[in-house]
């Protein structure tokens, strides 16, 4: 919808988006991009893929976020320059969740997702391809109890894979 908008930076805040299905590359390259999505009611959405791929600007609170419906989160926060804020509030919402390739990968998030675990997500497939560059730029593998760092990608370090 405003991918590749480089200059859009509008307020979102009062959208209803709670019939959205996907919200796959909405705001990908959407440089300045920042307006609080808290309120958003994503609990429809299964896939959040690249939402905020080169999105430099963002740093909005997505903790309110119902993630319960989501399958995919491939490329979500990449390149992202400032979006820094914890998402362990998604620990009980992201039963479904598959796919986090790429996630974080390029971007300056520095946030312990240990919460993030095997109970969290039962489909998870932890695979090479599936868990590529998961980890963060400044990846801390001391954040990670062990049962998760090898559920959660056996130690993904930005996007080598460790096993």
């Amino acid at each position: 919808m405003f991918e590749n908008s480089t200059l859009f930076n509008q307020d979102l805040s009062g959208w209803n988006v709670g019939n959205v299905f996907s919200f796959t590359s909405m705001f990908k390259n959407a440089e300045r991009f920042f307006s609080s999505l808290d309120e958003w009611d994503v609990s429809n959405s299964f896939n959040i893929s690249s939402m905020f791929e080169g999105a430099k600007d963002f740093d909005a609170n997505l903790s309110n976020w119902n993630t319960s419906s989501i399958v995919d989160m491939s490329y979500t926060f990449k390149n992202t320059g400032k979006f820094n804020h914890s998402l362990c509030s998604w620990k009980h919402n992201i039963q479904l969740l598959e796919n986090v390739k790429e996630m974080f990968h390029s971007s300056h998030y520095s946030q312990d997702l240990s919460c993030w675990n095997e109970t969290s997500m039962p489909n998870f497939n932890a695979t090479a391809d599936t868990c590529s560059n998961f980890g963060y730029p400044t990846y801390d593998s001391s954040l990670w109890p062990m049962p998760v760092r090898q559920t959660i990608c056996e130690n993904i370090i930005d996007g080598a894979l460790i096993v």
